[in-house]
């Protein structure tokens, strides 16, 4: 039986509309994508399971995380966005427990949001991981990864329910609730 957390939630609305036959507007291995995550939800003998408190738990920091002023990540990003972080970060093993995804690609367009998402994801994995952990983000050159530790900063000064847990650093951001380090490189 699917709990109306899941069911409710636009990562899983989204993964539905993308495997819909009449759907020509996602790519075949999108769909397989999405089908495996119904299918996760769905069958009760998969080998993976949605975290629901997790999810909860992100639903909850994405109503206080800001990507504009007064405009909450929550109900501002769009599906494929959702389902990248619910997928990536709340489905697990039901072996170990552990995240089914140590590694996520993420292959779109420019201008699509990639940044965004990807400082959304640093923040909600600094938030949620163990104490004194570390959290780079690499790119080819110090320019390139510093755009997502700018946006990082964006999203604490329009958040100001946030940016209490977090110290901006002239090279680095801190969580101040577990003492995790997040770093851009090159």
């Amino acid at each position: 039986m699917i709990s109306d957390t899941i069911k409710n939630n636009k990562a899983y609305q989204y993964a539905l509309w993308c495997v819909d036959d009449n759907n020509k507007k996602v790519g075949r291995y999108v769909k397989k994508q999405c089908q495996d995550f119904i299918d996760i939800v769905n069958d009760e003998n998969s080998k993976y399971y949605i975290k629901e408190k997790e999810l909860q738990i992100i639903e909850g920091f994405l109503k206080l995380i800001n990507i504009m002023p007064n405009k909450s990540a929550y109900d501002n990003l769009v599906g494929f966005q959702w389902f990248f972080i619910v997928n990536s970060l709340c489905v697990r093993r039901k072996t170990n427990n552990k995240r089914r995804y140590e590694l996520s690609i993420l292959l779109i367009a420019r201008k699509n949001g990639k940044t965004l998402l990807t400082a959304l994801i640093l923040m909600l994995l600094m938030l949620m991981c163990d104490p004194y952990a570390e959290t780079y983000s690499v790119a080819p050159d110090r320019e390139l990864s510093g755009q997502v530790y700018k946006e990082f900063q964006k999203l604490l000064a329009n958040s100001p329910k946030m940016s209490k847990y977090f110290k901006i650093l002239r090279s680095e951001i801190r969580c101040t609730a577990n003492h995790c380090v997040y770093k851009p490189l090159a």
